[in-house]
Order: C-alpha cells, then sequence, then structure tokens
C-alpha cells in the first residue's frame, strides 16, 4: 500500500533527522564555538573538513581574526589574518595541526591551542632580549606576530615607565619615545607600499598614547599615584627554570594591571588589527571595565549611535588577547539564536558584548537579563556549569571564569527609547 510506505519513508527520514540533530549537538558540546554556525553550514564543515576551501570559508566564523589557513599534506601550517587597508600577516605555527577528517570537536580545539602555543613562544624566545624602546627593537621583531609585538613593546613601556619614575628621568624617555615617532613616520613616508607600512601605522598610535601618558607625569607630579592608577600596564613573569617548552607555557604569566587590578592576558590570536585613538574618555571607560570585571557585575555603555562604544569594548578586548564577540541584538532574532550565542561564549575566556541591547523586546530582555544575572552569580559562586533559562534549555555547560558580559545601548533611538 501506497500510503503504509510513504508513512514509513517519513518516520524513517524523521528519525534521521533526529539522529542527525542529536550527532550536530553533540559535536557542538565538544568545542562550543561550533554554535556559531547553523546546522546546514556546520554539516558542510564536518563533510568537507580537510577540503582547503571549505575550511576556509568557515573558519573565519569560528576564530574571529583567521581570514584563511594554510594545509600542507593534510595538515594546517599555518593561518593568515584579516585584511585591514589591504594589508595581513601570515602566521607559521609552532606545529602543524592534522587535519582529523569528520572530528571537528579534536581538530578546531587542536588548532586554537596551537595558535596560543605560537603565540607564547614568539614572546618568551624575545621577551629577554629587550633593553629599550628604541628603532632596533621595531625592526628586529618586525617578523613577529603583530600581537606579541604590541605586547612586548607594551611590557617594555610598563618596565621603563616606573624606572623612569623611580630614577627621575621620564622627561629623557618622552623625548626619546617621540624622536622614535618620528623615525618610523620616515620609515611609513619613504616606504608607504611596504608590507610593514600598516604595523608602523599602529606602532604610531600607540607610542602617541605612551606621550600622553608621559606627558600627564611630566606636568603634574601632585597626582601621579592617579596617573598610575588608571594607566594601562602589562607585567611578564618568567617561566620557572628547569621545565620543558610546553609546561613552561603553562607557567607563563602575562596580566594587564590597571585601576589596582590584575587581569590576565588570554592568548587568543588578534591578527592585524587597527588601534583605537587613546583619549580621557577611554581611560575612564578603561578603568570601569577593569573594576566590573573584578567585581564581575559587567558593564553598560549608554550614549548615541557611532560614539564608539562597541569599538571601545572590542579594543579593551584586543588588548587582553580576549576572543571578542559581538551580537547585534533585534526583536526578530529568535531565542534559540540567542541561546547559541551564549552557550559558545561562556565556555571562553571571552567577551559578548551585545550590541543595541534594547532593540530586544520585553520578553525577550527579561530573559537574556536573567540569563546574564545567572551566569555572573555562578562566577562569583566559583561554579562549573550554567544552567541556561533560555527556551528551558536544561543541560549544563562548562563555565569559564574568565568571560564577561557588555551591554551598549542608544536611548535617543525613537523606536527603542522607552526599553
Amino acid at each position: 500500500d501506497i500510503d503504509v510506505t510513504c508513512r514509513e519513508i517519513l518516520e524513517n527520514l524523521e528519525t534521521l533527522k533526529q539522529r542527525l540533530h542529536g550527532y550536530v549537538q553533540e559535536v557542538r558540546e565538544g568545542f562550543p564555538r561550533l554554535y556559531l554556525l547553523n546546522e546546514n553550514d556546520l554539516l558542510q564543515f564536518i563533510g568537507n573538513c580537510s577540503n582547503t576551501e571549505v575550511l576556509n570559508l568557515h573558519i573565519q566564523k569560528i576564530f574571529l581574526n583567521v581570514m584563511s589557513c594554510g594545509v600542507h599534506g593534510g595538515c594546517v601550517t599555518h593561518v593568515v589574518s584579516n585584511r585591514i587597508n589591504l594589508e595581513s600577516e601570515s602566521v607559521m605555527l609552532d606545529s602543524p595541526v592534522q587535519l582529523l577528517g569528520s572530528d571537528l570537536e579534536k581538530t578546531l580545539p587542536a588548532l586554537k591551542e596551537a595558535m596560543t602555543r605560537t603565540l607564547m613562544a614568539s614572546l618568551s624566545s624575545k621577551i629577554e632580549t629587550l633593553s629599550q624602546i628604541n628603532l632596533d627593537l621595531i625592526t628586529r621583531f618586525k617578523t613577529l606576530p603583530y600581537q606579541v609585538f604590541l605586547l612586548l613593546l607594551q611590557i617594555q613601556f610598563s618596565k621603563e615607565f616606573f624606572s623612569s619614575i623611580k630614577s627621575m628621568q621620564t622627561d629623557s624617555m618622552r623625548d626619546r619615545i617621540l624622536g622614535l615617532i618620528h623615525d618610523i613616520t620616515k620609515l611609513i613616508y619613504n616606504e608607504p607600499t611596504s608590507k610593514q607600512s600598516e604595523r608602523h601605522r599602529h606602532t604610531c598610535m600607540f607610542l602617541i598614547s605612551f606621550i600622553s601618558v608621559l606627558d600627564e607625569i611630566c606636568n603634574n607630579n601632585s597626582n601621579r599615584s592617579w596617573i598610575i592608577f588608571k594607566t594601562v600596564m602589562f607585567k611578564y613573569l618568567p617561566c620557572e627554570t628547569g621545565k620543558s617548552d610546553k609546561s613552561a607555557m603553562k607557567l607563563m604569566d602575562v596580566s594587564m594591571n590597571l585601576a589596582g587590578h590584575k587581569i590576565s592576558y588570554s592568548w587568543e590570536y588578534q591578527g592585524l588589527k587597527a588601534p583605537l585613538v587613546y583619549t580621557h574618555v577611554t581611560e575612564k571607560m578603561f578603568v570601569s571595565f577593569a573594576r566590573s570585571l573584578y567585581e564581575i557585575k559587567g558593564t553598560n555603555l549608554v550614549g548615541p549611535a557611532g560614539t564608539g562604544k562597541t569599538e571601545t569594548v572590542k579594543f579593551f578586548g584586543s588588548l587582553l588577547g580576549k576572543f571578542i564577540l559581538v551580537f547585534n541584538c533585534d526583536e526578530n532574532i529568535g531565542m534559540n539564536t540567542v541561546t547559541s550565542i551564549f552557550k559558545s561564549f561562556v565556555t571562553e575566556d571571552a567577551f559578548l558584548c551585545l550590541d543595541e541591547f534594547n532593540r530586544f523586546n520585553q520578553e525577550q530582555l527579561s530573559l537574556v537579563s536573567q540569563t546574564i544575572q545567572n551566569i555572573q552569580f555562578l562566577i562569583r559562586s566559583n561554579f562549573n556549569g550554567v544552567p541556561f533559562v533560555l527556551k528551558n534549555v536544561e543541560n549544563f555547560q562548562k563555565l569559564n571564569s574568565g568571560c564577561a558580559i557588555f551591554t551598549t545601548m542608544n536611548p535617543k533611538s525613537l523606536a527603542y527609547s522607552s526599553r
């Protein structure tokens, strides 16, 4: 009978659909960033993981600063960053990562670990050779990943900054860095099409922020403690001796010191990112961010559109080497999508920025706010799992205590001003 046959086929298709959905969920649980892919994309990724074109199509949705991967002999050998003004950088991995067919939940964590290990090794190999911020430092380290170069620059500045205060030589340090800015500007002018020109421009912006700090110290002797309190400083503690490279990297301690608090560096690959212009408003926001991270309360940024709320969060996260996930809120977005975003985020040492938060409707605002409150409470309680209230999701996920949530709102939007 054709009706019976059709019913059997439909039942078999439904069974296959449920099993396939269960398999997809199992893969996602193995590496929660895969929640950022929809089911169709994830199935394509699983079925063609060894295909370089498919790998590069989806990898930038999971590692947000990676544009593509270089594959040789079935192994990922290097990663290429996103482009900034047509420039990008290629970073050779410390050890190649084998593409394990459909085992994405094993391949992607291995790739993440390899990128972290490569960044750590680059820093540890050069940190002991630092002596002074000068043109030699810029030219010697030009082959390093730009993220590592900036970290070295900030660590060295912090070291020299306190030394100059102690020896009362902040004026000479300021003059030396100002001379370095002039030298780098000449390099950019003489070789505007050089592959290093974009790095040089970004470096100049960081050096200008150093000059601003030194100017404040030179002109405000009575407020030195406050200037130090609100200035971003980086500290590196060397590894214990007698350890193997792998164990030593776990012991490497790089941290940001700001507003009296220590915030550990996270080692997510950042690529070649343009820095934010550093102003007094930026300083105040960074101090607020540091306080909110310490108290595990999150931060809500309110202001007109286009004033840099989201970009400031992204820049602060990049300074800390964080995985930064920006989600554009809207009342037309289904709560299953919001749930997936939270699931991909809570297991990472990451920042989640809910942009235009008041675009959610009242029901969505209530559910999301309750979830945020639960996450923050559990971090304070050192709990290791998150019960999701969204759509009555009952399963628990491993919670990373380094995750933090930021929200931005535009109250002048007529349609959403009452929320």
